[in-house]
């Protein structure tokens, strides 16, 4: 990809985040004067669990406002390591499993998260995730300095 002579692809792997190479990606990469977030499920706690996943002897059970708000801290972190921040993203695509039953509240806190300034987006229903989660989201941002170009 030819980005002009002073462009560069910088891939961005947040220490404070859970070590995202085992499934062969960085957190995010920036190109161009863009941020493009790999995708973010709720993080993963001391104990293997998600947060926002309960296992139970009947099954699990999924909170997805923990889990959003999980990706959202996520988000937020990776951001401001690329010189971005949410007022900033662009472009957003959600992956959702149960998108009848957890549309409405996805949309509500996605909603508080951006507020006014809301991004484009694509919300998608898929079956399941590698991970046992229920949402997934894929970010794209722009750079600040791209922003103040």
């Amino acid at each position: 990809m030819h980005l002009g002579s002073n462009q560069q692809v910088n891939r961005i792997v947040v220490d404070s985040l859970p070590d995202p190479m085992p499934s062969n990606h960085p957190h995010c990469v920036v190109a161009g004067g863009f941020v493009f977030v790999s995708g973010l499920v709720s993080e993963r706690q001391s104990d293997g669990t998600r947060i926002g996943v309960q296992d139970y002897e009947t099954g699990k059970v999924h909170d997805l406002r923990a889990q959003l708000h999980s990706i959202f801290a996520q988000l937020d972190t990776i951001l401001k390591s690329a010189r971005s921040n949410k007022l900033l993203v662009v472009d957003v695509q959600v992956f959702l499993v149960g998108m009848s039953e957890n549309f409405d509240l996805m949309n509500e806190i996605y909603g508080s998260y951006f507020g006014a300034n809301v991004p484009a987006r694509t919300t998608v229903e898929v079956v399941r995730f590698p991970s046992d989660v229920v949402i997934e989201l894929k970010v794209i941002a722009l750079t600040e300095t791209r922003a103040n170009d």
